[in-house]
């Protein structure tokens, strides 16, 4: 227990240093876990399984609403108006609904019960990881990223080591995904009595700010819905028009645009309460050059992902999975650009919460949600796979377009109010 202490360094000063290597491993541990698991899936049980367990992964997604929204309204939540537990029993509730949706949606859909299982299981493991994720954020909103990142970072290795040896043994979708869930649990559970030092003498009880805190962060948990709707709207047109087996195609050829998202998340997450902190101080200037600074780099990496995919990328996917994927290269490479405008999407998500307006997202990601459902169908029966890309790319383009007009306007607004010195 005490090395476990040691390896945290509960006790220890914020070092910058190791906050940004931590999260970059972390990060780079979870942006590679989809890869890893969707090769093994893939390599050990063939494409239609890959389909099945891609699908569960974006029914699944659900459970990531409450780690985009409210997660970004507590890191830079500087001045704790609401504390730990008051976000830790809302995220909770949260979890739970998710997971009773997620039930109701798949007994409408009348699936079969392979698929139930695997899609239920990875739902249970996904709201473990949200429920987690309001510990990681606790240390971050207080300078402290390397405390939480070391635990997803043990807790994500563990879970290749798991997954890689259940589907080797069982080689069944639903016993591997079974233990993968139990494991989650386990590991999170020892993850708290790690951080039991940090946690002890606060309160837990539940009361009326929790109330408060649910009213307040109920734009960023719709809006969170819409973008995770938006996001995963393909592989649910797919399920819908075509077969598992494309399902499967469409979740490798995506993986890179997961990768795209994980890569910005990393870089996000330790300039949130620099975001904060210089928006409180009325830095209009100063917050303008970080958003220019973080979109120009992003930019370049969706410019350095475009030349590398056609080749050597679509190629080495092909060669990795043993499924060739050349034909889809205009699918890919419009996936690549539309992936990389999602990230500038989100991170001016975050923007605007730490602008505090996040009522006005719930609208632009509700209009982006109808504008995406009304073309998702008809562009999948009429076009195929390329349709679904092309649907994708139009819904974040609307997005980032109307996200850009905004948080300008916002920012010239507040400097015209600003007391001139």
């Amino acid at each position: 227990m005490n090395k476990a202490v040691h390896f945290l360094n509960l006790d220890g000063r914020t070092n910058q240093k190791k906050n940004v290597t931590w999260n970059i491993v972390a990060n780079i541990l979870a942006a590679g876990q989809t890869f890893a698991f969707l090769l093994l899936v893939t390599r050990v049980l063939g494409a239609d399984s890959a389909g099945i367990f891609s699908f569960a992964f974006a029914v699944a997604a659900l459970q990531s609403i409450p780690s985009y929204g409210i997660s970004d309204y507590q890191a830079t939540d500087v001045r704790e108006k609401y504390k730990l537990h008051h976000y830790f029993w809302l995220r909770l509730f949260l979890c739970a609904a998710i997971t009773a949706c997620s039930l109701l949606y798949l007994c409408l859909g009348d699936y079969a019960p392979e698929k139930t299982a695997v899609v239920l299981l990875i739902v249970f493991m996904r709201a473990v990881d949200s429920v987690d994720n309001v510990f990681n954020t606790m240390f971050l909103q207080k300078g402290r990223l390397e405390c939480g990142a070391k635990l997803t970072a043990v807790r994500i290795a563990l879970s290749y080591i798991c997954f890689l040896a259940a589907i080797l043994i069982t080689e069944n979708l639903v016993q591997t995904c079974c233990f993968l869930a139990i494991t989650y649990l386990l590991i999170f559970l020892a993850g708290i009595r790690l951080i039991f030092p940090v946690l002890k003498g606060r309160k837990w009880g539940l009361n009326r700010d929790i109330l408060s805190l649910a009213g307040e962060c109920a734009p960023l948990f719709f809006s969170s819905f819409s973008l995770i709707y938006i996001t995963n709207l393909p592989k649910y047109s797919i399920d819908y028009c075509l077969t598992e087996e494309l399902q499967g195609h469409f979740a490798i050829l995506f993986l890179p645009v997961n990768i795209i998202n994980l890569m910005s998340a990393f870089v996000l997450r330790p300039i949130l309460t620099k975001l904060s902190f210089t928006w409180e101080k009325e830095d209009y200037q100063g917050f303008y050059k970080i958003i220019l600074k973080y979109c120009l780099m992003l930019f370049l990496v969706i410019l350095i992902f475009i030349i590398l995919g056609r080749f050597p990328g679509l190629t080495l996917l092909s060669l990795f999975y043993g499924i060739d994927l050349n034909r889809y290269w205009q699918e890919f490479l419009i996936l690549l650009f539309a992936g990389g405008i999602n990230a500038i999407v989100q991170f001016l998500t975050a923007v605007i919460t730490t602008m505090r307006y996040a009522k006005q997202l719930l609208f632009f990601y509700a209009s982006g949600a109808v504008f995406g459902t009304l073309l998702a169908v008809g562009m999948a029966k009429g076009y195929g796979m390329l349709g679904i890309a092309v649907q994708f790319m139009a819904v974040q383009l609307m997005l980032l377009l109307c996200f850009a007009i905004f948080v300008y306007v916002i920012i010239r607004k507040a400097e015209r109010k600003r007391p001139k010195a």
